[in-house]
């Protein structure tokens, strides 16, 4: 048994003009990301997963350490952006940090001229994680004839033991200073920093 239906519909398609698709979209960029395992939240990778150096949501530079974050995955930046999974100073960090690595690709003669400004390093910037560098002891004790013959004075704690001055966790030196002005007045100043 054999049924037929036939069916007719007319209607009439409007006609459009062709919509040229192909200036408007905007190819979609991928950037490599991983999620924190603690606050959810999304990190950049700066550049190839083997630098291992990320973005944080801050903007700035941290390192990868594959305990605290999931695995690494290639998101649409357009995605990321709409669903606020990324901040707008993680972003701009990022594309700074790639404009760079692209600007590091330019040969010397291609790379734009640019003037640097430079300023001169302080001459007296301590070195001693905030302390000034102690004057020489050799100098003061040149002047010093009867501790000059002393061996192993090398410094201003070990003459602050020979001398028997109490330091008490002070600068040897400022302690042999009082020392000198109110014991040894015929003795030269212990230099200041």
């Amino acid at each position: 048994m054999t049924i037929q239906i036939s069916y007719q519909h007319y209607f009439t398609v409007p006609k459009y003009e062709s919509l040229d698709t192909s200036e408007t979209e905007a190819p979609h960029q991928d950037i490599t990301v991983c999620r924190n395992i603690n606050t959810g939240k999304y990190f950049i990778f700066k550049g190839d997963t083997d630098d291992n150096i990320l973005v944080n949501p801050e903007g700035m530079f941290v390192d990868f350490k594959t305990a605290l974050f999931e695995e690494p995955k290639e998101e649409r930046l357009d995605y990321l952006r709409d669903r606020g999974l990324i901040t707008e100073k993680q972003l701009t960090k990022y594309q700074k940090s790639q404009q760079e690595d692209d600007d590091d690709d330019i040969l010397p003669d291609e790379a734009p001229r640019r003037r640097r400004i430079t300023r001169p390093r302080p001459t007296n910037h301590r070195t001693n994680g905030g302390r000034s560098p102690s004057p020489p002891v050799s100098d003061w004790l040149r002047g010093v004839p009867e501790l000059l013959r002393v061996p192993e004075l090398n410094n201003w704690a070990a003459i602050c033991r020979y001398l028997r001055v109490s330091v008490d966790g002070d600068s040897a030196r400022r302690r042999l200073a009082e020392y000198v002005r109110d014991k040894r007045p015929d003795w030269p100043k212990v230099p200041e920093p």
